[in-house]
């Protein structure tokens, strides 16, 4: 076979191809059947889920309004936030994702089924027969589900708002940015959001350069630890707290070499 014949790489997506190629459903059946996640990567969901709990459940973090940043079609991540919040805005880039999330809000029959999670976040907190009034309780409390772009001043432009006592962000900006200098910027733009004193709380995976969606390969920045922590410092955060979880994907559907949770708080002078 000549080196002509040679069938070519895949594309790897990113940018609009998350309105035109990426598939919500098959994302959500790959990660979050239940909260065991995917069986190639069996301990990141609990790492996260139980880390957020622990975080969250120290009452710490908490205020009126909370801002989730590139959702995706998952509300999972502010389950243990909501008990501390009066309200919450989803957001996405993806017009598919935006629809999910509004499918659960509206509690339609196709929605995608949280309710593992909200049973799991329930027995952690010791109140594991109130899940289905604390999955009603949070419907009340979705303010909106806005369209964001990270890259943009303003991420949820056109909208406006005051700004939130929290903004929470996972897998979403280094899924969203070419480079380390365009990751220090939609930090920026994102912390932007964040009130004085207000708190700022990221997941995210370390050394991945894609991660798989039905067959299709979607980018990802790979970082460090120190590229992440920089960024966060530059933005204008201070206090930053590092939860990291040092487990290794096997390769099939993503190649992340770690995983992990900062907090931080936003200095009064940004």
């Amino acid at each position: 076979m000549s080196v002509d014949d040679k069938t070519p790489e895949p594309a790897i997506r990113s940018g609009e191809d998350y309105n035109t190629i990426f598939d919500e459903q098959s994302y959500l059946k790959a990660y979050y059947d239940g909260v065991g996640g995917h069986p190639d990567e069996p301990e990141f969901m609990p790492f996260v889920i139980n880390t957020l709990h622990t975080i969250f459940n120290s009452g710490q973090i908490k205020g009126s309004r909370l801002l989730d940043i590139g959702s995706g079609p998952c509300i999972h991540n502010v389950i243990s936030a909501s008990k501390w919040f009066d309200e919450i805005t989803f957001t996405d880039f993806s017009d598919v994702n935006r629809r999910a999330l509004k499918k659960w809000w509206q509690n339609e029959d196709a929605a995608w089924n949280w309710k593992p999670f909200f049973k799991y976040v329930a027995k952690l907190e010791g109140n594991a027969d109130n899940w289905e009034e604390d999955q009603k309780t949070f419907r009340k409390k979705i303010k909106d589900v806005l369209h964001c772009d990270i890259n943009k001043m303003n991420p949820i432009y056109p909208n406006q708002s005051d700004h939130f006592d929290a903004v929470t962000s996972s897998l979403c900006i280094e899924a969203s940015c070419a480079d380390v200098h365009a990751y220090e910027q939609a930090v920026k733009n994102v912390v932007s959001l964040l009130k004085a004193k207000g708190h700022f709380l990221l997941v995210g995976v370390l050394g991945e350069s894609y991660y798989d969606v039905g067959g299709e390969k979607f980018f990802c920045l790979p970082l460090t630890k120190d590229e992440v922590t920089g960024a966060l410092e530059k933005a204008g955060l201070e206090n930053i707290a590092w939860y990291p979880y040092d487990t290794k994907s096997a390769d099939t559907v993503s190649d992340f070499a770690g995983c992990f949770i900062a907090t931080a708080t936003k200095k009064e002078d940004v």
